[in-house]
């Protein structure tokens, strides 16, 4: 397994501990349809995506969150709010371009999601 799998691998291990899959945790900090929403959009992102950082938004959802790369002080959230996505970033500390009330249906990224996300640098290998 590469560190690129293994680094998705650990983002999967905490949306499950974010949602209270994981033994001995007592209860989850997100429900389970926005961990549902999490684990799909992590198999539609994965190939073309840098690996964000999760956290729970305090009100049932999964936050990604980007920082990184270039544009470290302006970093891009996708939150999964159930079966709705919202996506934004920070330019210093204000809203720079926001997207919200997405549907998603559990197959299909919106295009315009997608923009918001940081994508793998090319490593020129095929």
């Amino acid at each position: 397994m590469s560190k690129t799998e293994d680094d998705w691998d650990e983002l999967l291990r905490a949306v499950a501990l974010l949602a209270g899959e994981v033994e001995g945790q007592s209860e989850g900090r997100c429900t389970p349809a926005s961990a549902t929403t999490a684990r799909q959009v992590i198999a539609l992102i994965q190939p073309l995506c840098q690996r964000p950082t999760t956290y729970t938004d305090g009100e049932g959802g999964i936050i990604f969150i980007w920082r990184g790369g270039r544009e470290e002080s302006n970093p891009v959230f996708l939150l999964m709010d159930n079966q709705t996505l919202h996506a934004f970033n920070q330019k210093g500390s204000q809203i720079h371009e926001q997207l919200e009330n997405v549907p998603f249906d559990g197959v299909t990224l919106d295009p315009r999601v997608l923009t918001f996300l940081p994508k793998r640098e090319s490593t020129g290998a095929p």
